[in-house]
């Protein structure tokens, strides 16, 4: 809420260019610094419990970070500018981040893989395949990629939300990543609202936020029930 207010303010203010520089570098900064401790507060959470995780919601974050990436990777090669560089930057911390959390998550648990985990795994490829099968030859562009993106946030994040109801645990998820999750997509959404104003809605612009939207409205259900069961 807090940060929402600050860039309401922001937008009701007039800024030269410089102030606006230290605005967005600012944004930039506390991404690093929460991204950081994101997936140190996250691990230390994990080595007293893992309770209510899954592999998957890991797992399909990682491959989702991958394709947020390429879609970053794409609009700054077309545009670079520091504003363009900044998101790629963050979706490599966020591969680094999933990808370490995953892994202590593996040798912490007992149980590596749940009977709702091919569930989930299988309506993540049957979703992947609608899409491919839908776009066919324009599978690989942006909006296609984009929705392929929800797919592999959208879904496990929601049987993430409902392994949590089920076993009316959530021990294993830390408070500060349940909310600085929300945090981190605001500051992005911000970030590709500015680059738009600089270089417009290109097609990779409009599939980073597809993907960005899907993946907060799912974040929202796993928010709710993480609040239940803790």
């Amino acid at each position: 809420m807090l940060v929402l207010i600050g860039l309401d303010l922001y937008k009701g203010v007039s800024m030269n260019k410089r102030q606006k520089k230290i605005f967005l570098d600012g944004i930039f900064f506390s991404q690093v610094v929460m991204g950081v401790l994101f997936g140190v507060i996250q691990i230390i959470k994990m080595q007293t419990s893992v309770e209510g995780l899954t592999v998957p919601v890991f797992l399909f974050n990682i491959m989702f970070s991958v394709i947020v990436w390429v879609f970053a990777y794409n609009s700054n090669k077309a545009n670079p500018s520091k504003i363009t560089i900044q998101p790629l930057i963050i979706y490599t911390m966020a591969i680094t981040v999933y990808s370490a959390i995953l892994g202590v998550y593996l040798y912490k648990t007992n149980t590596y893989w749940l009977p709702k985990d091919t569930l989930t795994a299988m309506l993540v490829a049957i979703g992947a395949g609608i899409v491919v099968l839908v776009c066919r030859k324009r599978s690989m562009e942006p909006l296609p990629r984009a929705y392929m993106g929800v797919v592999f946030k959208g879904v496990p994040q929601m049987f993430f939300a409902l392994n949590m109801l089920e076993t009316g645990s959530s021990t294993g998820l830390s408070a500060f990543f349940v909310f600085g999750f929300h945090y981190m997509w605001i500051t992005r959404m911000y970030q590709i609202q500015e680059g738009a104003k600089d270089h417009g809605w290109s097609k990779e612009r409009i599939g980073l936020a597809i993907s960005e939207s899907g993946n907060e409205l799912t974040w929202i259900f796993v928010t709710y029930a993480w609040l239940t069961t803790t």
